[in-house]
């Protein structure tokens, strides 16, 4: 990891969990709203969330997120997996964890 990467992250690293929350809530909103899956640069140009493309794959680690879909991104013109929320019966300890500082 170069030295700016390390930088970045470390400014950030404290706002993460509370990122995370708000890119989860913001797919539910944009599937409620205009009833489709949104790719990652679809669901940045909707929200405004900066690097919510980076957190959506934290978040399909952790289980909270999949890919039903792939179809061509109407931002960038080229086939994109889609997103949705994974609905869990209880949350695991690593979701936990994505949440906590």
């Amino acid at each position: 990891m170069t030295e700016t990467s390390q930088a970045a992250y470390y400014a950030i690293r404290d706002k993460l969990p509370e990122r995370r929350r708000a890119v989860l809530l913001q797919l539910e909103f944009y599937i409620a709203s205009k009833h489709e899956y949104p790719t990652a640069r679809e669901l940045y140009a909707w929200c405004g969330i900066d690097g919510c493309w980076k957190r959506l794959p934290e978040l399909r680690r952790a289980g909270m997120v999949d890919n039903p879909d792939t179809r061509v991104c109407r931002i960038t013109g080229s086939r994109s997996m889609t997103w949705e929320p994974v609905r869990a019966e209880a949350p695991k300890d690593d979701q936990q964890s994505l949440f906590s500082a």
